[in-house]
């Protein structure tokens, strides 16, 4: 155990996939020369591949978050409970929103993304993000709160969900259970409003083609190649002038960097997120690193998903120890190709893997021990975790 005071200052920026695994090797092995403090806005983190299984009522919210607070004080780690505002690179302090100010030696972030969302949308409170994913639920109960339909009971409940990427999908086939388990309307009317000429592009034409098949069983209007552009009391306007009428509008679009990161004085790439050498360092500041999606490592093109987060983890908690005591960083080298494990609601799942597809409960099965083993990694009651 590390003493009070002792030890130089790595602070862990969010509590992404990486971090939550930096702190648990921080809790099983000797970092002597190391004082961590995580800084978060939640003493809760959600793990977004359980989401999903969340709304269609295969999982409670609570299976899905892992108790931050505790996993600091088993690790001997500070946990500053607050949102990271800005960063004094000249004095290495951290600026939080509750005025707190928190020192540092070393920086890490592992914030995540937010959806990109066009400026005419402005900040009309009809668009639920799916981001930042720990008041997702929150937020989709406090819409279906002001929704006239679901008060008086006049009708189906009309959901519009942007987006036509995997967690789009998702939503759009899961959000039905969720609102209809809160709602006396029985009947839930879904569309799935996809930008782009195909549906979850990096897949096969054939995982497209079942995803679609499955999405018409379930009711889900599918509209592609059709942007949003604005949003006009409250439903989506299409490019020609179209309107989508909904009574909840969700927003699951294309990742893009934090409006924070975006206001710190490093290189980021065209979309906002902080741009790194091989070893998760930034390219501007050899004192800061970024793991999972708010980083983008300089010469890759690797999709922004959690299993790179998840497999950054064990680099990231070398290189934070390597950089304190003058050793070699260890280069991150991602995959070219991973398991895509995508939860179609009705105890199913489709899966991708090198031009693959497989459905069924089997691959349902196979994605619920997978969740549940990550989370059980992080589950603390007694000892170390």
């Amino acid at each position: 155990m590390t003493e009070p005071g002792s030890g130089r200052r790595v602070v862990l920026i969010g509590a992404g996939h990486a971090h939550l695994e930096v702190l648990r090797r921080y809790g099983r092995q000797s970092a002597a020369d190391m004082r961590l403090t995580c800084v978060a806005p939640h003493a809760v983190s959600t793990y977004s591949g359980m989401l999903p299984g969340v709304l269609a009522g295969q999982y409670t919210s609570r299976q899905m978050q892992i108790d931050l607070q505790r996993l600091c004080e088993l690790a001997d780690a500070e946990l500053q409970l607050g949102s990271f505002r800005g960063v004094d690179m000249q004095e290495r302090v951290v600026l939080c929103d509750d005025g707190a100010r928190v020192p540092f030696d070393v920086l890490s972030f592992n914030v995540g993304s937010t959806p990109r969302l066009p400026e005419q949308f402005g900040r009309s409170e009809a668009v639920i993000p799916v981001k930042p994913m720990a008041t997702f639920l929150d937020r989709l109960s406090s819409g279906l709160a002001r929704c006239p339909r679901a008060r008086q009971h006049a009708g189906p409940i009309r959901i519009s969900v942007i987006g036509g990427g995997v967690g789009a999908v998702e939503i759009a086939l899961c959000l039905p259970v969720w609102i209809q388990l809160r709602s006396e309307c029985a009947a839930v009317e879904t569309s799935l409003l996809g930008g782009h000429s195909r549906l979850v592009p990096e897949l096969s034409s054939r995982a497209e083609d079942r995803l679609k098949e499955r999405l018409d069983a379930a009711g889900v209007r599918l509209s592609l190649g059709r942007p949003v552009v604005r949003i006009v009391d409250g439903n989506p306007e299409f490019a020609d002038g179209s309107i989508q009428e909904c009574d909840l509008l969700i927003a699951a679009t294309t990742a893009v960097g934090l409006p924070e990161v975006g206001e710190l004085a490093l290189e980021r790439d065209e979309r906002g997120f902080l741009l790194t050498n091989r070893g998760l360092q930034s390219i501007a500041c050899p004192f800061v690193f970024a793991a999972g999606d708010c980083g983008t490592q300089c010469g890759t093109s690797s999709p922004k998903a959690g299993v790179y987060a998840v497999r950054q983890a064990p680099v990231l908690w070398h290189n934070l120890q390597a950089l304190l005591s003058g050793g070699r960083l260890r280069p991150f080298v991602p995959q070219r190709n991973f398991l895509k494990l995508i939860n179609t609601g009705d105890g199913r799942a489709l899966g991708h893997y090198r031009g693959l597809t497989f459905f069924g409960h089997w691959v349902w099965n196979l994605k619920d021990r997978i969740d549940r083993r990550f989370v059980d990694r992080f589950r603390v009651s007694e000892g170390r975790p």
